[in-house]
């Protein structure tokens, strides 16, 4: 009998919406997953469900070295003490660069390395926060591949930062994506692997995001980071 209010800015009224409809959750019973959002039940067979915990699993962890999270910090704090943890890592959290091929300028990753990784850093809050994580890395990559402005302006963006613009070419034809890995990185309280982190819906998101990689050619790795 619950029930939220959304009230829209150019409206004076609310709108009732069921509170259950607002809900997520799974469970394992039998065979089979059952998967309760948007106010639908889903059952998902355990077939489906173990091809894609494998696809998952085979995606490895990153190399690089990863500092733990003061249990106080925030993301941006976080991504801070990561890049000057390391004197071959670079912050890039909050530097937008423009793209012609998008209206918003593009958060090219959190930290970059000078090992050409790409680290995309997020707390595992909810659904939605891991569909940004996956979504952040997955628009840069497309547009290194696509947009010659976009690699400019990173170019420029990396040259005021003190570091080799050469890092990123300037022309397609001179851009090996194998040369580049796409890191997604999440921040935890509990102890357990990446691929247990993630609930079913976004355990799909993360596969077609990281077969969209591989197939433009990138290497795409994982990182679970502790909270202190």
């Amino acid at each position: 009998r619950m029930q939220l209010y959304i009230k829209y800015g150019d409206d004076e009224t609310r709108h009732p919406i069921k509170l259950w409809r607002c809900l997520n959750y799974q469970t394992y019973h039998g065979d089979s997953i059952y998967v309760f959002a948007l106010g639908k039940w889903y059952k998902v067979s355990k077939k489906y469900a173990n091809e894609l915990l494998d696809f998952v699993k085979q995606i490895e962890e990153s190399d690089s070295i990863f500092v733990d999270c003061d249990k106080a910090m925030n993301e941006a704090e976080y991504n801070e003490k990561l890049a000057d943890s390391q004197s071959n890592y670079q912050l890039l959290d909050a530097n937008l660069v423009k793209s012609e091929l998008v209206r918003s300028e593009i958060e090219v990753c959190d930290v970059l390395t000078d090992a050409r990784e790409f680290i995309h850093v997020k707390f595992r809050r909810s659904s939605a926060t891991l569909s940004h994580l996956f979504a952040q890395g997955r628009v840069s990559a497309q547009l290194l591949r696509r947009d010659r402005s976009f690699r400019k302006n990173l170019r420029s963006k990396l040259a005021s930062l003190g570091l080799d613009r050469n890092l990123i070419p300037l022309e397609n034809n001179k851009l090996d994506p194998s040369n580049y890995t796409v890191t997604f990185a999440l921040i935890e309280k509990k102890e357990r692997p990446f691929v247990d982190s993630l609930p079913f819906f976004s355990l799909i998101n993360f596969r077609l995001t990281a077969e969209n990689l591989i197939l433009l050619g990138y290497k795409v790795k994982v990182k679970k980071i502790k909270i202190l």
